[in-house]
């Protein structure tokens, strides 16, 4: 009896396993591959980027967003050459402009900058595409950035 409940354990357990499997194998979500600071190109990262949407698994995380009609942000190499510059220009929806800066500390354990958008008013199928593949990393709340104030013009230091 004993050995009969072993292999009935043992068949579903397989079973589970390989219904995982194939679930993955039909799966439209690419699992993201996350690079060490040492793989990272930071060109790609640098200048300009529109901040268009957020994603995240819970509501909360994206509240910081709401009061926001546009941002736009410029990623540049300070003079240390571990540590990077963010700046922003964040347009309220009440039409005032706040500066923001921020320094990233790179350091080879670390995981690599995701940054999304290009440009101010992407094609509606980039935004499908982002929420899908926030979709697929659990998170399903989004918000969409208005964008109806023209964008804040950064501040030189």
């Amino acid at each position: 009896m004993l050995g009969a409940n072993l292999a009935m354990e043992s068949l579903w357990s397989f079973l589970l396993y390989l219904s995982g499997l194939l679930a993955d194998a039909f799966s439209l979500c690419e699992t993201p591959a996350k690079l060490h600071a040492n793989e990272l190109d930071r060109d790609q990262y640098f200048g300009t980027w529109f901040f268009i949407a957020a994603a995240s698994a819970s509501l909360s995380s994206l509240e910081t967003f709401t009061t926001a009609d546009g941002i736009v942000f410029r990623m540049t190499q300070s003079n240390n050459p571990e540590q990077l510059q963010l700046r922003a220009a964040i347009q309220l929806k009440t039409g005032q402009c706040v500066p923001r800066s921020w320094i990233y500390l790179v350091t080879e354990q670390s995981a690599d900058l995701a940054t999304e958008a290009r440009t101010l008013h992407p094609a509606e199928n980039c935004i499908t595409a982002f929420k899908s593949q926030a979709a697929c990393l659990d998170m399903d709340e989004f918000l969409l950035i208005p964008r109806t104030h023209s964008a804040c013009e950064f501040q030189e230091s």
